[in-house]
């Protein structure tokens, strides 16, 4: 989700006469060497560390791991092949620029024996990035973003079996931020088009997911015309999205030939409210038997149904403006717009799945299998 790439499409130099890359069968130079840069250099240093032992022993073990992945990499920048005013000193923007990552990771982990056979562990862990990106080719560095990410998730479990049984209970917290953001918000965004965009990048978006879910898993092994291992669930799920999103919230002037680029033929600037934030509630349960029917044959029987209280932002309204000014395009309201009831919950979600193996000679050498499900 949420994958925005360095374009390298390598076009034209300063406006001026070029070869013939016969690699590409283009007309442009293709790499460093034609464009007389530098080859982009790429160095990654990876260090990690881990530990754990026990504090109790045989009652109370305790684990940790830390690692980083540091890249520095290059991107370039070249002007397009359109020529521009000398009095623009558009040559600034070209070069070699670092576009650097940055990531950490935390692991800890605790893990405890109250009684015989029975489980209780904590976890916790951690990652953060920092990826500057967005740049390259016909884009500055003054347009590059930050896409900056932090994940926390804290898992509690505890496993208690019992004679033919296991149960498995699992509380989880966890809290995403997906942060790209302009690496120069100040700057007014500059689109010399065919030539270069400068200035500072146009959108910043902030999403946070928080999410708390319990569920529980129950497990049993019994004989019925073979043998069954039965495993039944539930869950419940707590989410809340809070999201900002300034699409085009820093203007960009765009400029072109035409007008000798003297003055921009047409601005961007997106307004509107930036909130997208809501909240929504998951449940879900399960069945499913692994039947050994015979020595050979093995059926997978299963059925599973989720539900999801606000999936699609279930009692949203179309503004009153929105709607006039569709409605004066020909959209037609009856598919496009909402009056806060037409998105109702979705209570089929009824998945079942079937599945089987058969041994054909009995010692696992050739095995049938097959299946269907809904999901």
């Amino acid at each position: 989700m949420f994958i925005d790439g360095v374009s390298y499409k390598n076009d034209v130099l300063d406006g001026g006469v070029v070869g013939q890359d016969s690699s590409r069968g283009s007309p442009f130079p293709q790499n460093s060497k034609a464009r007389n840069q530098p080859k982009p250099s790429y160095d990654r240093f990876q260090p990690g560390l881990s530990g754990g032992g026990p504090i109790i022993k045989d009652k109370f073990l305790v684990f940790g791991a830390y690692e980083e992945n540091r890249q520095n990499r290059d991107a370039q920048v070249f002007l397009g092949g359109t020529p521009a005013p000398a009095s623009l000193n558009l040559q600034r923007y070209v070069g070699t620029f670092p576009s650097e990552f940055r990531e950490k990771l935390l692991f800890g982990k605790a893990t405890y024996q109250p009684k015989a056979g029975q489980t209780m562990d904590v976890s916790y862990s951690l990652r953060t990035e920092s990826d500057v990106r967005g740049f390259g080719s016909q884009t500055s560095f003054e347009a590059a973003e930050n896409v900056e990410n932090r994940v926390d998730s804290v898992l509690r479990r505890w496993l208690v079996p019992g004679r033919g049984w296991l149960n498995e209970f699992t509380a989880t917290w966890q809290r995403s931020r997906w942060n790209p953001q302009p690496l120069n918000p100040d700057l007014v965004g500059l689109d010399y088009q065919g030539v270069i965009r400068a200035g500072g990048r146009d959108t910043t978006q902030n999403f946070i997911q928080t999410r708390f879910s319990l569920r529980d898993d129950f497990t049993r092994q019994t004989s019925w015309h073979g043998n069954h291992a039965f495993k039944g669930g539930a869950v419940v799920s707590f989410l809340d999205y809070n999201i900002t999103k300034l699409q085009n919230g820093n203007p960009v002037f765009r400029f072109r030939s035409a007008e000798n680029f003297a003055f921009p033929f047409e601005a961007g600037y997106g307004v509107g409210n930036p909130d997208l934030s809501a909240t929504n509630r998951e449940i879900g349960f399960f069945v499913q038997d692994d039947w050994a029917a015979t020595s050979r044959l093995t059926l997978n029987l299963g059925l599973r149904w989720d539900y999801e209280t606000d999936m699609l932002n279930n009692d949203y309204v179309t503004p009153p403006a929105v709607r006039a000014w569709a409605s004066q395009l020909g959209v037609d309201p009856n598919r496009y717009f909402t009056d806060g009831s037409q998105r109702p919950p979705f209570y089929g979600a009824w998945q079942p799945r079937i599945g089987a193996s058969y041994d054909t000679t009995g010692e696992g050498k050739y095995v049938i299998f097959g299946g269907f499900g809904r999901y």
